[in-house]
């Protein structure tokens, strides 16, 4: 999957099907090359030693719509409440137009969070916009009296709901918008029978992954694999350095 999302399988069948030097396989077919693989918080076949372990927040869907709403922490399902007694209207648009306003929003929100620009161009959201169906991807927004105020682009795979960009307008924060979208998201991956709603990672922006937590979702740790041939084996371990130069 493209956009930072997770890869497909490697191989057909179950992981335990799967010859266990894959990894050895992949690197001496490679030839002179390297391939990045993240296969995300599911079970899969390792690669090797991982590169690096990244973290997730994951909502399990399987106990059911009241079940969820159950697990949801006090101030989640009053904030949802107060949305819905404020008139937040949330719907699907899965429009260019839709799409560009959107984009506008993620601007503003880049903005105050102290960046330059979204981190992704406007085009690749065009893109989305003009080859993604309601089947594989839908952009939630939600309106407070007719302006837009707050929105969600989701991801569907067979059976993950994956939440990939998010973005509000600071003046509708108090209507509480942004809530109830993730509340209409979770209601409409139970009734569509699936399994996990993945709400990404949040770095460290404690106060995203509070917000995610809200909403019963968990951290899960997985890994990535670097796979290189040649003098390219050595890429991990300066990416490695250049990021501890960083900090």
């Amino acid at each position: 999957m493209p956009w930072g999302t997770y890869g497909g399988p490697l191989v057909a069948g179950e992981p335990g099907d799967a010859p266990d030097a894959l990894g050895t396989h992949l690197r001496q077919s490679l030839g002179l090359g390297w391939f990045l693989a993240t296969p995300g918080p599911w079970q899969h076949v390792p690669l090797g030693s991982p590169f690096a372990t990244y973290s997730t927040q994951v909502v399990d869907l399987s106990g059911g719509l009241d079940g969820l709403w159950k697990g949801l922490d006090k101030d989640a399902r009053n904030q949802v409440r107060q949305a819905e007694r404020a008139g937040v209207e949330v719907s699907v648009d899965n429009s260019l137009s839709a799409f560009d306003d959107y984009y506008a929003m993620l601007e503003a929100s880049a903005q105050r969070w102290g960046r330059t620009d979204p981190g992704k161009p406007r085009s690749l959201f065009r893109a989305i916009a003009r080859l993604g169906t309601e089947a594989t991807t839908r952009l939630w927004l939600a309106h407070v009296e007719g302006r837009l105020a707050a929105g969600a682009l989701c991801f569907y795979g067979r059976s993950e709901v994956f939440y990939w960009s998010g973005a509000m307008h600071a003046e509708h924060a108090r209507s509480r918008a942004n809530n109830l979208i993730q509340w209409r998201i979770i209601q409409h991956a139970v009734a569509q029978r699936f399994q996990t709603y993945n709400m990404g990672s949040s770095g460290d922006l404690e106060g995203v992954r509070r917000f995610k937590g809200g909403f019963g979702a968990r951290a899960r740790d997985y890994p990535a694999y670097f796979i290189g041939t040649g003098p390219l084996r050595l890429a991990p371990t300066l990416l490695r350095l250049r990021h501890a130069a960083r900090r």
